[in-house]
């Protein structure tokens, strides 16, 4: 985020002034006025991105916020309504109260549509018209808008009351650290965290700071270093086999560390804050499946869609009437179509929200069509393993699968990643084709201004700590807790050797240092 002369961006020199500031702040404040400093430092992190970010922003979290405040009058309306019913019985109290539940209903579905609908369009608006180059998308409007629509979407479901302080709801909508690639968090689960006041942690601290080492560490010397290529060969309009297998084994490792990276800085700092943001990932390289997957990368959009799009059109009314209708002659297909229907929603929208270009819907529906395959074969596909003798937890089936949809993964993101679906498609048509396997493009790339800069034993290096650090994590071990536990030279140690190797092997030149990926989302 870069205006005004001012980058804002987490990478940067002001943003690491700017948090520092706010840390003290923050502290130096009593308990009860901290979330005031956090309000204050959101609106003026979004000013650096100019009046139009502040407006839009302002105009969604109006909007849902009196969403919020008519859904909760209508409930106690409800229940004032409902109470004048006790001096009914029988048959015509039945009646009454079924008229005030369907009249409720509507007057709920009103009012959320009301609140929705405009936020909605207004993302909408924006991100057509930032996909097709005429506007550039406000920072972060793809994921506060859908927090704002999960806080409607919650009131209206009376999973907690509506907060009646804008300004503690905008303190929540807004929390800069999440403004760059989330992630999304829900009101009920965040607001203890951001309004209950915080004492200065020294633990807290070291431990947010060595967590946004590591990130820089995963973005900065990895994922930028391996962008200096992957983005030459995304650019060239050269098409080769070989190139094609070098995108779908690196595409996936760069996003991870880009990503992933942004998590760690944006998460180690709300820690030295005393706040803890949900985690957006659970070692995503343990997939078995595509399915998987989704449970362990962008966790919180995944929760997001399986809360507010799966359940909301798989328990539908009228779909489910359909689905028994289905199931008087033909079972298998009754009972499949509201888990069908409800995955093509999701991955509809999946691909819309990272963009309106025909790709991001291929994309979507790729993704759909491997996991609509395991849920329809998942009972065949067990009787195949059984025929042939492999146990569930085989080590080399399992890692058979995770290499499996390592690749598949990479054929989605080379797809998503390319100019246009028409060259994602030749890239994944080049793969088959041996006579489409030529060098050249890959020695354009590696030869390019900014590939020439990268250390690349430095790389590999980092990207063994990173299998380390995952593979702990899968095995339930706190690498907090053991570094908690080391010698302070060991971690002082650390500290700095994961400073220098930010200063030293940082690539340089062109396609480096370009911001972080899903932050065009």
């Amino acid at each position: 985020m870069q205006v005004r002369g001012v980058d804002m961006s987490v990478l940067s020199i002001p943003f690491l002034l700017f948090a520092a500031a706010v840390t003290i702040i923050y502290y130096i404040l009593p308990h009860r006025f901290q979330w005031m400093c956090l309000l204050a430092a959101n609106l003026l992190f979004c000013a650096c991105a100019g009046i139009r970010e502040c407006l839009v922003l302002l105009a969604v979290a109006f909007i849902t916020y009196l969403a919020g405040l008519f859904l909760g009058r209508e409930k106690e309306h409800y229940s004032a309504e409902k109470g004048t019913l006790s001096a009914l019985s029988g048959a015509q109290k039945r009646e009454k109260k079924r008229a005030l539940k369907e009249e409720h209903g509507r007057r709920n579905r009103m009012i959320l549509a009301a609140g929705l609908i405009p936020v909605i369009a207004v993302w909408a608006f924006f991100k057509w018209n930032a996909d097709h180059g005429s506007i550039v998308m406000p920072i972060a409007v793809s994921y506060y808008t859908f927090i704002a629509v999960s806080y409607a979407a919650d009131v209206e479901a009376g999973k907690f009351a509506p907060e009646r302080n804008f300004f503690r709801y905008l303190t929540f909508l807004s929390f800069f650290p999440q403004m760059t690639e989330g992630p999304f968090t829900r009101y009920d689960r965040q607001k203890e965290e951001l309004f209950s006041g915080r004492s200065f942690s020294f633990q807290a601290m070291t431990e947010g700071i060595l967590r946004m080492l590591y990130g820089y560490c995963k973005k900065i010397i990895l994922a930028d270093s391996l962008w200096a290529v992957l983005g030459a060969l995304l650019d060239s309009e050269q098409v080769s086999g070989l190139s094609s297998a070098v995108l779908v084994l690196l595409l996936p490792l760069q996003q991870y560390a880009d990503f992933s990276g942004c998590m760690d800085i944006v998460i180690g700092f709300s820690q030295i804050l005393g706040i803890r943001l949900p985690e957006n990932f659970r070692s995503p390289i343990f997939s078995k499946s595509i399915d998987e997957v989704w449970r362990r990368w962008h966790v919180t959009l995944g929760a997001f869609c399986k809360d507010y799009v799966f359940y909301p059109v798989a328990l539908g009314k009228r779909l489910n009437e359909t689905a028994k209708k289905i199931s008087v002659r033909h079972p298998l297909a009754g009972k499949n179509l509201p888990v069908m229907v409800s995955l093509f929603c999701v991955w509809t929208f999946m691909g819309i929200w990272h963009g309106f270009g025909a790709k991001y819907l291929l994309w979507g529906w790729m993704n759909l069509f491997f996991i609509a395959l395991n849920v329809l074969l998942g009972a065949q596909y067990k009787r195949w393993r059984e025929c042939l003798h492999i146990r569930q937890g085989n080590r080399g089936w399992s890692l058979f699968c995770m290499a499996r949809t390592y690749i598949l993964f990479g054929i989605f993101e080379m797809m998503s990643d390319g100019s246009a679906a028409g060259i994602g498609a030749r890239r994944i048509l080049s793969l088959v084709r041996p006579s489409a396997w030529s060098a050249e493009p890959l020695k354009a790339a590696f030869s390019s201004d900014g590939a020439s800069s990268v250390c690349w034993p430095v790389c590999i290096l980092l990207v063994i700590l990173i299998l380390v650090i995952d593979t702990a994590k899968e095995k339930k071990i706190n690498v907090m807790d053991w570094m908690h536990r080391a010698p302070l030279p060991a971690k002082a140690a650390l500290y700095v050797a994961l400073f220098y190797l930010i200063v030293l092997f940082a690539p340089s030149g062109m396609n480096v240092l370009q911001g972080f990926g899903y932050a065009r989302f």
